[in-house]
């Protein structure tokens, strides 16, 4: 199976002031595209075996069994993992991002991110402050947790990713690498991550979490 760069569910200026033209045009266009690419050109001679599957089915197939979540497989797997697991992430991540920012008023999660963090308002510093400790590069994903029956935020550093861990189901992410913002805000991840919150899908965050 070959994999595609999967279009962006708005223009390139969408986001625009929170994120430029040009870092789409970079993020999207070079970093994101770049992850496809090294993917297709890999993966049929490093591990044939995995050749067929659909992307969540390489991710998976580069774990391993048994062990905890998100440990990966000695030697190739670990680049096939990684790329792999960064086209889901950014896919996921530019599904998270709205151009318009909405505002929540699903009861639901409403309710979850009152019983996690006793308010949205205290949701909101939570996020930022998690996003905002993540040393170097990785993503901040909102997930629920399936044992606790309750959200919670998650940090995974580099290409880390929450498929297969089967206790957990992802609802949103923030990209924390470099450059998802430095374009438009330098080393001001504090800024970026304002901005991220004025700007979350919160319609995908409820598909997401009605589906479970």
């Amino acid at each position: 199976m070959s994999f595609e760069l999967q279009a962006l569910p708005y223009a390139h200026d969408a986001l625009e002031p929170f994120i430029s033209a040009e870092t789409i045009d970079y993020h999207y266009g070079k970093h994101h595209a770049g992850y496809v690419t090294k993917l297709n050109q890999a993966l049929p001679n490093q591990a044939p075996e995995l050749a067929g599957l659909d992307l969540t089915g390489v991710i998976t197939g580069c774990l391993e069994a048994g062990s905890a979540p998100g440990t990966v497989k000695s030697g190739a797997y670990t680049g096939l993992y990684n790329n792999a697991a960064q086209i889901w992430n950014h896919t996921f991540y530019w599904q998270s991002i709205s151009p318009q920012p909405q505002q929540l008023n699903h009861p639901g999660i409403v309710a979850a991110m009152t019983k996690c963090c006793g308010s949205l308002e205290a949701f909101e510093a939570n996020f930022k402050s998690m996003a905002g400790s993540l040393f170097g590069s990785g993503w901040t994903f909102l997930v629920y947790d399936h044992a606790s029956e309750a959200l919670s935020l998650r940090n995974y550093s580099n290409a880390g990713c929450p498929l297969g861990d089967n206790s957990i189901t992802p609802l949103m992410t923030c990209d924390i690498w470099e450059h998802a913002y430095y374009i438009d805000f330098r080393n001001g991840r504090p800024q970026y991550l304002a901005q991220f919150f004025e700007h979350i899908n919160w319609d995908f965050v409820i598909q997401n979490f009605e589906a479970i």
